[in-house]
């Protein structure tokens, strides 16, 4: 076992886990006013594309990886506009 077969993965599951203390600090407070829209809009279209990249290369963990990187992204989004909505009916 090299070390590429355990670096990839490690990595992947880091870069995917290190979304849940933000949106764990969001569902704790109720609110989201210190997430940037641009940081995450850009992260989440960096996203897409590396998914289309892992898309065109055949690259599964690739596409896997950033798939769920994705989704945490875009549930953070989702949560900030929740929250945003919210404050603004008050």
């Amino acid at each position: 076992m090299d070390a590429a077969d355990w670096i990839g993965p490690l990595a992947g599951v880091l870069s995917t886990a290190s979304f849940v203390p933000q949106a764990w600090h969001i569902l704790r407070r109720r609110r989201a006013d210190d997430v940037s829209w641009g940081t995450y809009l850009l992260l989440t279209a960096g996203v897409g594309l590396w998914m289309a990249y892992g898309w065109l290369r055949g690259d599964r963990p690739l596409l896997w990886t950033n798939g769920l990187i994705g989704v945490n992204a875009v549930a953070i989004l989702l949560m900030k506009w929740h929250y945003q909505r919210r404050a603004t009916r008050r």
